[in-house]
């Protein structure tokens, strides 16, 4: 058989695939074949990282893991990718312009992952589970990473179909649960990660969702991490006139 006729076997065999994947959604699903054939690393990264979990501004192993698959795909490719590391802690940029990138400035594209955990253990029983106690991946940041890094792929591997002069950042923010990680990030000003992007995209996995549906919204979307205190001053009294009183405890418990 011929290399052409062999890749068009594998490319129906692909689409066969991707339609048995997605058999239970009643839309059509275009996604192209070369992406899809891609799954299993997904799958192989996502297990790795939700195995070795590590919590906010101590991502060091999960850091590294992220730095040497960047470096290899940057060899792999032979693409223009610059690696920032320890930005914010433990934050890396990796900034992939296009051949022609020298002189005029274009537009810049940044996508972004969290990468901490959280402190609770894990008692799923997968063969994958957390091997640190006391700490796992429960909030996806696990699948973030893996989409982030293949999404990565995909651009180095095509990177001279980039325009001229444009250029796509990878950002891997820490500290997520802590609400500090992109202000840690932000405050250093030497790598000035935002300083020429212009559009910046963001996502969060969520199973309330079915397979193969994504959710958009142009305003607010899941909650912030704040920090706030609230003082409730009540009047004392005897305990057989209560209705004299202003109880703090009965406040309390009407505002929680």
């Amino acid at each position: 058989l011929k290399p052409s006729k062999i890749k068009r076997m594998m490319t129906l065999e692909l689409k066969a695939e991707i339609k048995d994947y997605f058999k239970g959604v009643d839309y059509d699903i275009n996604i192209p074949a070369e992406i899809f054939a891609l799954r299993h690393e997904a799958v192989e990264i996502q297990q790795h990282l939700h195995s070795h979990p590590e919590l906010s501004f101590k991502e060091h192993k999960t850091a590294e893991y992220i730095l040497r698959y960047l470096h290899n795909l940057q060899q792999e490719s032979q693409c223009n990718l610059q690696i920032q590391r320890n930005i914010g802690g433990t934050g890396i940029v990796a900034t992939l312009r296009s051949v022609s990138s020298a002189g005029k400035e274009g537009r810049c594209i940044l996508f972004r992952a969290d990468m901490d955990a959280l402190p609770l253990e894990e008692k799923t029983g997968y063969a994958y589970s957390s091997k640190t106690p006391g700490v796992s991946h429960a909030c996806g940041h696990d699948y973030h990473m893996a989409i982030l890094l293949l999404t990565a792929r995909v651009l180095c591997t095509n990177h001279r179909q980039l325009p001229p002069h444009n250029s796509v950042k990878f950002l891997f923010q820490p500290a997520e649960e802590l609400g500090t990680g992109a202000l840690a990030m932000l405050a250093d000003k030497q790598a000035n990660i935002l300083g020429d992007v212009d559009e910046c995209y963001g996502l969060h996995v969520g199973c309330m969702l079915p397979l193969a549906q994504v959710s958009l919204n142009d305003r607010t979307v899941m909650a912030g991490a704040h920090h706030f205190a609230i003082h409730i001053r009540g009047v004392g009294g005897h305990g057989a006139m209560p209705h004299l009183t202003k109880d703090p405890v009965v406040a309390g418990s009407s505002l929680v």
